[in-house]
């Protein structure tokens, strides 16, 4: 069963794509990436003023002989006055990541000393970066130079071939015989206390990315007692409405007998171990269901490898899965909103259906599902590429560009960089060559270039939609809303393809940014709408705002 190692990193929004980019190096994939509210500060200014004048006259007359006084005159008083103030409330956030790597990961012992070097100086060049920004020059910044230095001692660990030199042959001597010895085999020592295990929280999360592939991520929270230093496996076991074993079809995440299932496996180190943050996941591509929406169910069990028996089990768990093509998108249900819907397609059809498949039989030893996905070679993947893209044939300029992809995958960002450069020299009439630069620029820091080769893109491609939307993307990125708008605004009064989807979604996006969720929730569900066929996007910006919003109260 494949164990997992995770690592947890808080950071600065801005430095996701230099933790994601350089930690690849080192075998760690981005299993989760949220952002949280880290200071809210308000800051508040304020102004009055007041102002006045008055004047008086008066005059009295003494009568001489009467005696008596009078008196007449006016009064006059003038004034005026002003009251200002400002408030500014200012919302700081932090990125958290969570990775995760194979605990059996290749030369992981040599990697982790290479990454604790790796560690040290990213603190020292981040604090520079803190403090001068990106400037020009950073490139020859010692720190720079350390890190890539350090970034290609990990590579040449992690391309490192292992050498299989010929074995020696013992040399032959006489010798004579000895009677053989009777060997004794030591049983495992189980405890005479039954094992027992407590799921005690189970978190579900839909649409999740890892690995490029949407999914569905379980996280966990369970105990086992009694069984300090033994294997057991924690498995998720997934079924269709009528509680069936969804039938697995290409032998990837699958229980011995051909069904659905996910799982890895875990060995307390304690003889009551808690488990806290315990994740898996499936992609919804290893569903193997055919286009259309229905409703799934799936249980969590933990199975005791000596003992060979589950020792606890959770509640069925249902969402609903649907699926067009490449896009798939899931969504939790409640029990009894799952049951009503069941009941009123049971309705609908007249006759409850056929089972599909035989229920899985969850009282035998389920081993934890193998994983066997062949590498394909160069040339096949740049196939399977170009057919992706509708290329009918690979040019150089095509080659070049699509092993700049395959280089920025493996976390090569520079050579990436010189691949797509060469690629725009030969054919600067391709826009995503444009777009591959700009993005390459971008994740180095470069926001500036990237911005620029963006404009030189636009020159060499007027009107071109998806640059448009690249460099509204950016300004985005800067804070710099009202660049971002007034693309938005130019592309809604195109009326080129994708070009009222990519308004939406800057104007969607620079809403999220700035806080306005629930604006930017109707501009994400407008854009939705107007997305042409399968997207992978669709409904994400919504997950996000509601996040936040949750955050927020």
């Amino acid at each position: 069963m494949t164990q997992y190692e995770y690592k947890v990193v808080k950071g600065r929004v801005v430095d996701q794509k230099y933790y994601t980019s350089w930690l690849a190096a080192y075998g760690w994939q981005v299993q989760n990436m949220q952002e949280v509210v880290d200071k809210v500060v308000n800051e508040s200014m304020g102004f009055s003023s007041n102002m006045g004048s008055g004047s008086m006259f008066g005059h009295a007359y003494y009568h001489p002989h009467t005696n008596t006084t009078a008196f007449s005159g006016y009064q006059t008083n003038h004034g005026w006055g002003s009251n200002m103030s400002t408030s500014v409330t200012r919302v700081q956030t932090k990125l958290t990541i969570t990775f995760f790597r194979d605990i059996h990961f290749p030369n992981r012992e040599e990697l982790n000393k290479i990454e604790a070097l790796w560690w040290k100086c990213s603190d020292r060049y981040l604090a520079k970066v803190i403090k001068y920004g990106n400037s020009k020059g950073d490139d020859q910044w010692p720190e720079l130079i350390e890190l890539r230095r350090i970034q290609s001692m990990a590579w040449e660990i992690r391309n490192r071939k292992k050498s299989i030199s010929a074995p020696v042959q013992p040399k032959i001597t006489e010798t004579k015989q000895k009677p053989p010895q009777q060997v004794k085999n030591k049983p495992v020592q189980v405890p005479n206390i039954p094992a027992s295990a407590t799921i005690k929280n189970m978190e579900v999360s839909h649409n999740v990315f890892q690995s490029g592939q949407p999914g569905i991520q379980i996280r966990l929270c369970f105990t086992i007692q009694h069984r300090k230093g033994f294997s057991y496996g924690v498995l998720a076991y997934f079924r269709d409405e009528q509680g069936n074993g969804l039938v697995d079809l290409n032998n990837k995440f699958k229980t011995s007998s051909g069904y659905v299932c996910v799982g890895s496996s875990c060995t307390p180190d304690f003889e009551d171990a808690l488990f806290n943050d315990y994740i898996l996941f499936l992609p919804y591509a290893e569903l193997d269901l055919p286009d259309g929406k229905r409703i799934l169910q799936f249980n969590v069990q933990i199975h005791d490898d000596i003992g060979k028996d589950f020792i606890s089990k959770s509640e069925p768990v249902y969402f609903s899965f649907s699926k067009a093509g490449t896009n798939m998108r899931g969504e939790s249900l409640t029990v009894d909103s799952a049951q009503r819907q069941l009941k009123n397609k049971t309705a609908s059809m007249g006759a409850r259906p056929k089972p599909a498949a035989k229920p899985a039989k969850t009282t035998q030893s389920v081993p934890a599902p193998v994983v066997k996905t062949p590498q394909l070679s160069k040339k096949e993947r740049m196939a399977e590429f170009a057919q992706k893209a509708g290329w009918t044939e690979i040019t150089e300029d095509r080659r070049l560009y699509m092993e700049g992809i395959f280089l920025s995958t493996e976390g090569k960002q520079n050579a990436a960089l010189k691949n797509f450069k060469k690629a725009l020299e030969l054919n600067p009439k391709e826009d995503r060559y444009w777009s591959a630069v700009s993005m390459s620029l971008a994740s180095k820091g470069k926001m500036d270039e990237s911005i620029v080769t963006l404009e030189k893109g636009l020159q060499e491609l007027p009107g071109n939609i998806s640059l448009k939307a690249s460099l509204g993307q950016r300004y985005i990125s800067l804070k710099d809303f009202g660049k971002a708008d007034a693309i938005a605004g130019e592309l809604e009064k195109s009326s080129l393809p994708f070009a009222a989807y990519n308004a939406l979604m800057l104007k969607a996006c620079s809403a999220e940014q700035q806080g306005k969720y629930k604006d930017a929730i109707n501009l994400f569900d407008r854009a939705d709408a107007e997305a042409d066929g399968p997207n992978a996007l669709i409904g994400l910006g919504q997950q996000r705002c509601r996040e936040m919003m949750k955050h927020k109260k």
